[in-house]
């Protein structure tokens, strides 16, 4: 994952006094990373869509395994699957 990149949360989370919540099945898109000293083990993302500034310390963010990275598909990511030059000749055979 990395800052920009767009996510899909993938789960609920639970209601936490005054800290807006991600909603399962909606795509944020990430606008800072970071790790706890204490928690080595797990990253923290920050949401561009929400801000949660009414935090007296740190701004808490949500722990990354809660969300899916999405990629934007492009045309040349399909050329393995569709062989334009296969399809054009398959047509005019069938002619």
């Amino acid at each position: 994952m990395q800052v920009g990149q767009h996510v899909l949360c993938i789960a609920d989370f639970p209601l936490i006094r005054r800290m807006i919540r991600p909603v399962k099945g909606v795509v944020y898109t990430i606008r800072d990373i970071y790790k706890l000293d204490q928690y080595p083990e797990y990253t923290y993302i920050l949401l561009v869509e929400l801000v949660n500034d009414r935090a007296r310390t740190r701004e808490p963010g949500y722990n990354s395994m809660h969300f899916r990275p999405l990629t934007k598909l492009k045309v040349e990511d399909f050329t393995h699957v569709w062989d334009l030059d296969l399809i054009n000749n398959k047509e005019k055979q069938d002619v």
